[in-house]
């Protein structure tokens, strides 16, 4: 659902922004979440997405967060590690493609991490391109 600011318009709501994002149901927006063509859908299935890789990893549970640094303004880059499990998240806030030097990747990139998310390619040994707005995930599982 898109943010809906008619909440300004109620005196008991016009102070609580939290109103934003509580709009009344649109069914027929709902009824678009399923279908990968639709803006509804790629957010709800791509949400999905996101909640099982969570679940399914246990290095997003909890732990220790380290800031990789990408020597990238536009990559956000962190590892998490937690029972047993590494996982590492390179993150492109820029609506451009952008390069992450091979020497970051294989200071970072431990032997026997597996590509689990992002259809951008990374290879040991040379740069990393990650499309605009996507991110990767390597963990150890």
């Amino acid at each position: 659902m898109l943010n809906e600011y008619s909440y300004r318009d109620d005196p008991a709501h016009q102070q609580d922004s939290r109103w934003v994002h509580r709009p009344k149901a649109n069914w027929e927006s709902y009824s678009k979440r399923n279908d990968p063509q639709t803006i509804e859908g790629r957010v709800f299935l791509g949400l999905q997405k996101l909640i099982e890789l969570r679940k399914g990893h246990e290095a997003f549970s909890g732990g220790e967060l380290e800031i990789i640094p990408t020597e990238n303004d536009h990559v956000l880059g962190f590892a998490r590690t937690y029972g047993g499990e590494n996982a590492i998240v390179l993150a492109n806030f820029s609506e451009a493609p952008q390069t992450i030097a091979s020497h970051v990747i294989e200071k970072h990139l431990e032997n026997g991490m597996t590509h689990i998310h992002g259809t951008s390619t990374s290879l040991s040994g040379q740069n990393a391109q990650i499309a605009p707005l996507e991110f990767l995930v390597f963990s150890t599982k």
